[in-house]
């Protein structure tokens, strides 16, 4: 019989370690592909942000959610393929941020603040953050980024990708 719990023990285990080295693989290849190449994005004369860009489903799902910590001058760019209404949430998200709305390289409005939800928050609970007007592409920030850099509706974005 102890031999019997021996081997389910070990199989429970097994079983975890490759869930664990699954996932962790699975976070560490979206985590290189987001920054594998170093982009930036300036906003005017203003301010300039390092970030990660989600231009693909599977990383704009995930967003910045798990992530602990945003400096300052870091953040992540979302790039659509077309102009649309989007809505974004706070789903797993560990840090309170500000949401830039932007169109045609031209800020349209933002969403400052927002606090991550509390944990273990059910999907249908969380709020949701809609766009001003159809957008191509979102920068999410530190929370205050706005007001600190004095950003403005209508101010213009160029992003720099180097490849």
């Amino acid at each position: 019989m102890e031999f019997h719990h021996l081997k389910i023990f070990f199989v429970v285990l097994a079983v975890f370690c490759l869930a664990f080295f699954g996932f962790g693989l699975y976070y560490l290849v979206s985590y290189l592909q987001a920054h594998s190449a170093p982009t930036t994005v300036s906003i005017e004369n203003k301010v300039s942000v390092v970030v990660a860009v989600a231009d693909t489903d599977t990383l704009r799902r995930r967003g910045l959610s798990g992530r602990p910590i945003l400096g300052e001058l870091e953040g992540m760019l979302f790039i659509f393929d077309n102009p649309a209404l989007s809505s974004f949430w706070m789903k797993e998200m560990l840090i309170p941020i500000d949401i830039i709305w932007i169109r045609q390289g031209v800020i349209v409005g933002y969403t400052e603040n927002i606090e991550p939800p509390a944990s273990a928050t059910p999907d249908n609970f969380l709020l949701r953050y809609p766009s001003p007007i159809a957008v191509d592409a979102v920068l999410e920030v530190t929370a205050g980024f706005a007001l600190r850099h004095n950003l403005e509706v209508g101010d213009k974005i160029a992003v720099h990708r180097l490849r």
